[in-house]
């Protein structure tokens, strides 16, 4: 009799539960079914609200790439930026070599001598060794990475008053891997023992200029300035980030997702639409503008990664022609180059910060179009929105900021209050 009872008991438990269960997910799909949608875009007032709560003194941190030591090592050359935000007026460090600041000389140019790339960068075969392990544990958790050919900055001079000189070798991404991407990996060196690229950098210069007194063992301890571009032995693949901007003062929203673990760097962190330079077709440059070549890879970039182009302005000088079939959206936009700046992190790896500007285009067109795109292999399209922003998309922000504000990065101060800014 007792079984016969646990029984019915037991039926009617899942009786009712089953309905409640079914009630309870019909709802909160329902609930969150719109915002699925609506985590692409973020206010201005939620990304400045990140940008106070964001600590600029603790950088990122991992196996690979470790920012503890970056204020000790690079502060002589990181750019100061004052800004208002939540905390009140302040200036801030960022982990970036400013090199130029396209807001205020809008008219720089960079010039690519040769137009060709003729040259093979090579890793010496010690740091090749060396290496093995590092570029090892990475393909072990990205398995499906490919070996692609990327053009290496060489050098970059300045030859005049707003006009520069730069050259390119051709490197992969596995040396890439070997050097920029795991900067702060534990490898062991013939008579050094255990050491990581950023020391070997560090004791490298540091015997170039004779100086003695620079310890590898604490490098702390002696403020470091970056080697010029021709002096560094990394890969350096130029990397080109976009901030995507819609709407006008005071209604602006931005294009933020979360990216995957087991990316290059800054995983589980709000991240932006931008990627790595390759090599243009037939190793030829289109032009000697090297802002040019970048505006029209991070157009590419952000078609891969979005799903949306602007076909009609698109030029068929990309690095690889877009496989319009995969375009979703056609828009109008609009590339604004910011800054041309060395990223500590990877140890001086050169980048170029651009804003993007379209019209408005709705949740559900983005989400079509995210599902189309690469952008799914990077990016996550989660419910969460409570990612902290990379620091590369809270660096490139303040430069987007800089530019809607009309501000002189050197005398202004940039405003990401929590108040809605009227640019």
């Amino acid at each position: 009799m007792g079984n016969v009872l646990y029984d019915i008991l037991i039926g009617v438990a899942i009786g009712l539960l089953v309905p409640l269960f079914v009630f309870v997910f019909r709802y909160l799909r329902r609930k969150f079914r719109g915002y699925s949608r609506c985590v692409f875009l973020h206010s201005a007032e939620e990304i400045n609200e990140k940008i106070s709560n964001l600590d600029f003194l603790r950088f990122e941190r991992g196996k690979q790439l470790d920012g503890t030591l970056l204020h000790e090592l690079y502060e002589k050359d990181m750019r100061s930026i004052t800004i208002r935000d939540a905390n009140n007026r302040r200036t801030i460090k960022i982990p970036y070599l400013e090199v130029i600041n396209f807001i205020q000389h809008p008219d720089t140019k960079i010039h690519i001598e040769p137009l060709a790339i003729t040259e093979e960068f090579d890793l010496s075969e010690h740091l090749n060794e060396a290496t093995e392990p590092a570029l090892n544990d990475v393909l072990t958790r990205k398995p499906h990475t490919t070996d692609d050919s990327h053009p290496r900055m060489a050098s970059l001079e300045k030859v005049g008053e707003n006009e520069y000189c730069c050259s390119f070798e051709r490197t992969t991404y596995f040396k890439q891997i070997r050097t920029n991407l795991t900067m702060d990996y534990p490898i062991e060196v013939e008579n050094e023992g255990e050491t990581t690229n950023r020391h070997m950098e560090i004791r490298r210069m540091a015997q170039a200029d004779h100086d003695a007194s620079m310890k590898v063992a604490d490098p702390g301890t002696h403020p470091y300035t970056l080697p010029s571009l021709s002096e560094s032995g990394l890969a350096n693949v130029v990397g080109v980030s976009a901030i995507w901007c819609m709407g006008q003062a005071g209604n602006r929203k931005y294009y933020l997702l979360p990216r995957k673990e087991n990316v290059g760097v800054y995983e589980n962190r709000l991240g932006m639409p931008s990627g790595d330079i390759e090599c243009p077709q037939k190793d030829v440059f289109p032009n000697d503008s090297l802002v040019d070549f970048l505006e029209w890879e991070i157009a590419r970039e952000f078609a891969e990664e979005t799903g949306i182009a602007d076909i009609d302005n698109a030029p068929e000088l990309y690095s690889k022609p877009l496989d319009v079939k995969k375009i979703y959206h056609r828009t109008k936009m609009q590339i604004i180059p910011l800054a041309f700046l060395r990223e500590m992190l990877r140890g001086g790896k050169p980048q170029m910060f651009f804003l993007i500007r379209t019209e408005d285009i709705d949740e559900k067109t983005l989400q079509n179009s995210f599902k189309k795109s690469l952008g799914n292999l990077e990016f996550s399209n989660s419910y969460f929105t409570s990612a902290k922003l990379s620091t590369e998309v809270a660096c490139n922000y303040l430069y987007a900021q800089a530019y809607l504000q009309h501000c002189d990065l050197d005398n202004d101060c940039v405003d990401v209050s929590r108040v809605k800014v009227n640019e």
